[in-house]
């Protein structure tokens, strides 16, 4: 417990020490400067909110400034700064830091040390025009207008007779949309104008989505190299439910499922729900889905669709209507809907009456054998057929026995009495022989 007191009363006491001190200072447009060879400026600040302050300078350009302090090291009091820039200094931004630093009341005590600092910016001009460009685009609503924005700082000693910007539209597959023009103006020396250019998404069919607008520039007649990339977004990122599974069977286990879509012109990726049903305790959480942009055939895009599911256990339920509530999570937002479900009672089943089976029978022109429908020409087709097939079978094989088929026919006339009136009678030969 000593430990803790000790070590909170610490924290307070450092922390007073950090952030005591402070700095009033000049505007920030005074303490903005353009090089002149020897120019000399004075600023006026309060240092406050302690009892010891040490001040000091530093920078760039910290040899050109002198601080004027009657009372170093004591408490609240007003300070001067005097800067006199040397005849000549190289083009760029320079900046001097006044600065104002909490002492300790005791030396030997242990704490963090706050400071404070003041910035005087000066800028030496380049020779003839020198421009910088930089470029921002802003979301939209579908059907609305978006003004996209460069910004132009001449930092050269002459002014910029005429500078534009030109905007290309792209969708995320680089597709190209349109072009479109900032207006045209002059940018003095040492000043900064910012140029606009309006985009009517209402001109075009797009879907809400990220599309990327790539801004190039020109100035007297010269197009630069650079070119700045923004992305922006039109509409916003939408999920609705479409359908879901609205009867479920009591005691049971049911597949629980609900079919998402969205507009969106990019793929929506790792989309789930989480489902709480009347009768369980914690909602139930969907594997994740992704939602996949499609192109029709026509190559316009078309929504994409995909469906969530789990399991709903019913044992034990009421039937009637229920309510479900629905969470789905996408992209860092959430969607909350409630669903009205029917819980009823399983349905009886329908037993399938046996189907008739016929092996053979005859319906308009057609055979219909072992089920199948075949059609009378077919049918006599494959008769003639087997007819054929068998007499080319038999004599062949008749062939092959050769002069054998000769002693058939003896041998059968042999068996029966043929009688010139063409009657016949079986005649037993074991019983002629007896006879004999």
């Amino acid at each position: 417990m000593k430990n803790i007191i000790f070590l909170t009363f610490f924290l307070l006491l450092s922390s007073g020490l950090v952030y005591g001190v402070g700095i009033a200072q000049p505007s920030l447009e005074e303490r903005q400067l353009v090089f002149k060879p020897g120019l000399e400026a004075t600023y006026d600040f309060q240092i406050l909110n302690a009892d010891r302050i040490h001040t000091y300078v530093a920078g760039d350009l910290a040899q050109y400034a002198t601080i004027i302090d009657d009372a170093q090291d004591s408490g609240p009091r007003g300070i001067q700064a005097r800067i006199k820039l040397p005849q000549e200094l190289a083009p760029g931004r320079y900046e001097i830091l006044i600065g104002a630093k909490e002492l300790p009341k005791d030396s030997s005590m242990i704490g963090g040390v706050a400071a404070i600092q003041s910035r005087i910016s000066i800028l030496s001009l380049y020779d003839g025009v020198y421009p910088q460009f930089s470029f921002a685009a802003r979301d939209v609503n579908i059907n609305d207008k978006a003004t996209f924005k460069v910004n132009v700082l001449n930092l050269g000693k002459q002014d910029i007779a005429i500078a534009q910007g030109i905007i290309d539209i792209y969708d995320l597959n680089n597709n190209s949309i349109t072009t479109i023009n900032t207006d045209i103006q002059s940018i003095p020396s040492n000043s900064n104008v910012e140029l606009n250019a309006t985009f009517d998404t209402s001109k075009f069919s797009l879907q809400p989505g990220i599309y990327i607008a790539r801004a190039r520039y020109t100035y007297n007649g010269i197009i630069l190299n650079q070119t700045d990339e923004q992305k922006f977004m039109i509409g916003q990122m939408r999920i609705t439910i479409t359908d879901w599974s609205r009867t479920i069977y009591v005691n049971t286990t049911n597949k629980f499922t609900v079919n998402i879509e969205s507009d969106w012109a990019a793929d929506i990726k790792d989309v789930y729900a989480k489902i709480q049903f009347p009768n369980e305790n914690r909602p139930v959480k969907t594997p994740n889905m992704d939602l996949i942009k499609d192109i029709s055939s026509d190559k316009t895009t078309v929504k994409a669709s995909t469906m969530l599911e789990t399991y709903w256990e019913t044992a034990g339920m009421n039937t009637g209507m229920t309510k479900v509530d629905v969470e789905i999570f996408y992209d860092k937002q959430t969607i909350r809907q409630t669903l009205d479900v029917n819980v009823t009672t399983s349905p009886i089943p329908i037993l399938e009456q046996p189907k008739k089976f016929d092996m053979l029978a005859f319906k308009d022109n057609n055979i219909i054998l072992l089920n199948m429908t075949i059609p009378m020409t077919v049918f006599l087709m494959i008769v003639l057929s087997i007819i054929v097939l068998f007499n080319i079978y038999y004599f062949a094989a008749r062939k092959k026995k050769g002069g054998n088929s000769a002693n058939v026919e003896p041998a059968i006339n042999n068996m029966y009495n043929i009688n010139n009136n063409g009657t016949s009678k079986v005649v037993d030969n074991n019983a002629q022989k007896d006879r004999k």
